[in-house]
């Protein structure tokens, strides 16, 4: 019998992972923006962004086992 590949399941990124990556990619492109802390502006702006994404993919994963358990209904 074959061996079926295994498949990971959505695990949706926190707000946490998302500021990390946008600073990173922010400090990769030689932007001059460098204060990120807590109450600057460009760090509110950017946890801002970060916390919609989050929310996002945590209502994608909530969607999605609402689908797996009501699918078959439809």
């Amino acid at each position: 019998m074959p061996v079926l590949p295994s498949i990971n399941p959505y695990t949706p990124k926190t707000r946490q992972d998302y500021r990390a990556n946008m600073i990173a990619w922010q400090k990769n492109l030689g932007s001059s923006l460098s204060n990120f802390n807590p109450g600057s502006r460009i760090g509110s702006l950017v946890e801002a962004i970060a916390i919609e994404l989050a929310d996002g993919d945590l209502n994608t994963l909530n969607g999605l086992k609402q689908a797996i358990l009501e699918g078959s209904y439809y």
